[in-house]
């Protein structure tokens, strides 16, 4: 995140609104990371983004450098819903309301979520659910579209804000299971690792 963000920025909601974003400015989406390669991309600031996968691979680890001081804003399992950017001529135009029920993850459908870091369980997952306060601009750095609906999107899921990690080498795993039933119904399934090296001479790479 950008390291001019004031201490409001830090809100947990706001954090992952700037998640999104963050993943949709890249030329890669960071979900496709395979070995940690594309991790420092866009991460700088007082809060560094981690990725989760696309669902599809499985078990991959990433290694990655982050600098000292840095707060890691981890994905468990999370959904996100946005409105096409230039929907059909005669397509109803969702709004809001129903782009955060099609995102919506109430804790009963965590069916396994584990975080553990260095081998020991950062806490329950069920608790740490943020839902993006209202819908939000997934591209606000692109003009506004004339005579079309502005793009809007929704975010809700499980995610930890970890504080700052020691100088050194660390694991981080997260494994997590995830179905909504209904005919809105979803299925996530996440397992990756994280070889997270703090102050082992991180690189910034700024958007």
């Amino acid at each position: 995140m950008p390291a001019d963000q004031d201490d409001d920025a830090l809100d947990p909601a706001t954090l992952t609104v700037a998640w999104w974003q963050w993943a949709m400015a890249l030329p890669i989406e960071p979900m496709l990371d395979v070995d940690g390669s594309m991790c420092e991309l866009g991460d700088f600031g007082p809060v560094w983004f981690l990725a989760g996968t696309d669902g599809i691979r499985d078990d991959i680890t990433r290694t990655c450098q982050i600098p000292l001081g840095a707060r890691l804003l981890v994905p468990v399992a999370t959904r996100y819903i946005a409105r096409t950017f230039a929907p059909r001529k005669g397509d109803p135009v969702p709004g809001c309301e129903h782009l955060q029920d099609q995102a919506a993850m109430p804790p009963e459908g965590l069916l396994q979520a584990t975080v553990t870091l260095d081998g020991v369980d950062v806490g329950p997952v069920a608790e740490r659910r943020i839902r993006s306060p209202g819908c939000f601009d997934p591209y606000p750095w692109l003009p506004a579209p004339e005579d079309k609906p502005p793009p809007l999107a929704a975010s809700d899921g499980y995610w930890f804000l970890l504080e700052p990690l020691p100088p050194g080498e660390h694991v981080l795993e997260v494994n997590a299971h995830y179905r909504r039933e209904g005919q809105s119904g979803f299925e996530i399934v996440q397992r990756y690792r994280y070889v997270l090296r703090a102050g082992m001479g991180a690189r910034y790479v700024g958007l």
